[in-house]
């Protein structure tokens, strides 16, 4: 990957934000990462993991699924 990873998070009623991804990011209603207001989502839903070729996704045991790109985050294709 050519830089660190850019992700953008969209949630109604809220202005778009884009995250550089240079480090672990834990995502989730509660957690030290980035906040979501999306009830759906667990308090600590995932952790978004740059390496030096990929952006991996590691489900954090939430019971919730949550569609991102047409699939759902625990099949890890997101």
């Amino acid at each position: 990957m050519a830089g660190a990873p850019i992700i953008e998070i969209r949630e109604l009623g809220r202005p778009v934000r884009r995250v550089v991804v240079d480090r672990a990011i834990e995502v989730g209603r509660e957690c030290d990462g980035e906040v979501l207001s999306d009830e759906g989502v667990s308090r600590r839903h995932l952790r978004l993991v740059p390496s030096p070729v990929a952006l991996s996704v590691v489900d954090l045991g939430s019971r919730t699924e949550r569609w991102s790109t047409g699939c759902p985050s625990r099949a890890g294709c997101a």
